[in-house]
């Protein structure tokens, strides 16, 4: 009874490690490139790269941590694609420990059952550093997208500025999305043959927003069409606003508000659209701040991402402290007040569309007049397809990276793009 019980153990285990040998051989599910994300600009900056990995066949998963999962299900309906593993880890009041924690942990065990060939992270979020730091400690080779974005202090962004750099430690590959990042990248020790300098893939999304809204694919929300177009016509001057940095909450949100209300009530000529973060402290200071009384300031829900590009394409100016929206503003060449002390993206400034401005009430309110003093242009900027961060195709030149580097014997199929 013994032996037979060996014997049918023994059998087990032989087709177990043959099947697991089988699909290493053949590059099915159990070998694929895992692309990791967590927020919602970790998808719109992935789901280029996700698509392209699609159309040349390789076998690509796509995790979902769910980090900001409240974010996340509208932009996979958008994008059509739906994440292979979804770790589950929100939770209310989670803060950077408990997020950097669970991802550590639930990645660990996803990696040991899928074997991934490569690990792919974007940005510099907590799950992109957690997702990272695991592939690390398994021996499992990590490309980091949009590697080489450096502010120089290490507590603004925080803790985005330590993520960053701590998976570039970790990265065998690094796609840098301008030379500036690359040259970082370079003077930090970083082999050359390494580094990629792609452009950045939010160019790619971007511009594919951009077409699907102008073909009607994509259609933003009615009521937000209607408000703009009635706002249009009074002959308004159009100004977004986004505001939600941790490190603006001591002091710097309520500068930023006080600005927004000297603006509005003494300049009549212009309107001000604000999609409010969740966050309860930006709520709160508004609140405070009396903005809700204000003539011609809009306070908007979180807005999906079709909105957010129609809104920008709509806007003479934008002020924000969200590195993103300054890439995205940027490339449709509009002018954009960055309310931080430091930028990541210089560029901006470089290009004579970016003012670093900071939190200071006097600051913001001489940024804004800039922003607004030339005639504005309500048509999309030369820099269609020539921005300062890239030229849309980003996406395409990391999945050729990722397929010559990993899988150099996958051919292209005829799968297309949403």
């Amino acid at each position: 009874m013994k032996n037979r019980l060996l014997h049918w153990i023994g059998k087990v285990l032989f087709f177990t490690i043959a099947q697991h040998s089988m699909a290493h051989a053949t590059n099915t599910p159990l070998d694929p490139v895992t692309l990791v994300v967590g927020t919602r600009p970790e998808i719109i900056k992935m789901v280029p790269v996700y698509w392209e990995l699609k159309r040349l066949g390789i076998p690509t998963r796509l995790c979902s941590t769910g980090q900001h999962a409240d974010l996340l299900q509208e932009l996979f309906q958008i994008f059509q694609v739906q994440p292979d593993d979804c770790l589950q880890v929100m939770r209310p009041g989670q803060d950077l420990a408990y997020v950097t924690s669970a991802v550590l942990e639930k990645t660990t065990q996803l990696f040991r059952e899928i074997h991934p060939r490569v690990v792919v992270v974007q940005g510099d979020t907590a799950s992109a550093f957690a997702a990272a730091l695991a592939a690390f400690y398994l021996q499992i080779p990590v490309a980091h997208i949009e590697a080489g974005l450096r502010s120089g202090n290490w507590m603004k962004p925080f803790p985005e500025e330590m993520n960053r750099r701590a998976i570039s430690l970790m990265s065998s590959l690094h796609f840098a999305p301008t030379k500036q990042s690359h040259d970082i990248l370079l003077r930090e020790g970083i082999s050359p043959e390494r580094i990629f300098c792609t452009g950045n893939t939010v160019v790619d999304t971007l511009y594919w927003m951009i077409r699907s809204l102008e073909t009607g694919a994509q259609k933003p929300n009615p009521s937000l069409e209607k408000l703009l177009q009635e706002t249009r016509q009074t002959g308004q001057k159009i100004l977004l606003l986004t505001a939600h940095r941790r490190e603006s909450f001591h002091g710097g949100i309520e500068q930023i508000f006080e600005a927004i209300r000297e603006l509005l009530l003494q300049d009549p000529t212009i309107t001000v659209f604000y999609p409010v973060h969740p966050n309860p402290t930006i709520r709160q200071a508004i609140v405070q701040a009396g903005l809700p009384n204000l003539p011609r300031l809009h306070l908007l829900p979180p807005l999906p991402y079709p909105d957010l590009v129609y809104l920008l394409h709509a806007a003479d100016a934008v002020a924000t402290d969200s590195g993103g929206v300054q890439e995205e503003t940027i490339s449709l060449g509009k002018r954009v007040a960055v309310l931080r002390n430091e930028t990541d993206r210089p560029e901006g400034l470089e290009e004579g569309l970016a003012r670093l401005t900071g939190c200071s009430k006097t600051a913001i309110l001489e940024s804004i007049r800039w922003l607004l003093s030339p005639p504005p242009s309500h048509t999309l900027h030369p820099f269609i397809g020539n921005s300062p961060f890239g030229d849309g195709k980003a996406g395409e030149r990391i999945g050729r990276v990722i397929q010559e580097k990993y899988y150099p014997k996958s051919c292209a199929n005829t799968q297309t793009r949403p």
